[in-house]
């Protein structure tokens, strides 16, 4: 009986419609950063398992971190367009209690009982005090929201914001529901990270060509206005008595 199964040498050879199938490349949707998703072990980016093209997010980490991007694995997001947000909202929220201070607006006090208001946080001379923290907090929140001048827009309102934390907030502890400084310290933090940043992207810095941008001018405005802040915010003890000499019936 004849043996009709192939030789070795048959089953041995090559056939060039596989050959060419296997050196075709991926089209390109199916690549990550030019990489085939089946590729070879050493063909794979950093941080892959074995035989998917799936960077870790350690290794997309890395590669941003370095000027790369994520291969359209998910969307990327400028940072410039997340510090301008941040930049608005926070700014709009000192706008809201500058107007409360100046004009009463949203159930504020008005001008003339925060006048009272430094007074009784020992500031001298109160109506000055009052006149800053007020309109800082309303031409400042404005300013930074809009993105002008926006390193000394964010320092004055650092400022503010610690000042509240000393004179009003610290006594209490830290938590909000109890009056805490919880609130004013993640403000001034983030004043402090847009002054810092040195970002002017979508503002009006970046429109008049400001080139202001720099952590330098953020530190030197924030350790002067918080040295002037201390200086009027201590009370001397001869005035302390003689208010107190005031306020004694007779």
């Amino acid at each position: 009986m004849r043996d009709t199964r192939p030789s070795d040498r048959a089953r041995r050879r090559p056939r060039p419609d596989r050959e060419r199938r296997r050196e075709r490349p991926d089209p390109p949707h199916q690549r990550v950063d030019g990489l085939s998703p089946m590729g070879r072990r050493d063909q794979l980016p950093e941080g892959c398992a074995r035989g998917l093209a799936l960077p870790s997010p350690y290794a997309l980490a890395r590669r941003l971190r370095h000027g790369g991007t994520t291969g359209g694995l998910m969307p990327e997001i400028d940072a410039g367009i997340a510090l301008a947000a941040l930049r608005v909202v926070a700014g709009l929220v000192l706008v809201g209690h500058g107007a409360q201070k100046v004009m009463g607006a949203f159930g504020g006090p008005g001008f003339v009982n925060w006048i009272g208001a430094a007074q009784r946080m020992s500031f001298r001379p109160p109506r000055l005090w009052a006149y800053a923290s007020a309109w800082g907090e309303l031409l400042g929140g404005l300013a930074l929201a809009v993105g002008f001048l926006t390193p000394l827009a964010a320092a004055v309102l650092a400022v503010d914001m610690l000042v509240a934390i000393w004179k009003v907030h610290w006594a209490k502890g830290f938590f909000v529901t109890k009056g805490g400084y919880e609130y004013p310290l993640v403000l001034f933090c983030v004043f402090a990270v847009v002054g810092l940043s040195g970002v002017a992207a979508y503002s009006v810095d970046e429109l008049l060509g400001l080139a202001m941008h720099t952590p330098v001018l953020f530190v030197a405005v924030f350790v002067v206005g918080l040295i002037a802040a201390v200086v009027g915010g201590m009370t001397r003890r001869e005035e302390r008595q003689g208010e107190a000499g005031r306020l004694t019936p007779h």
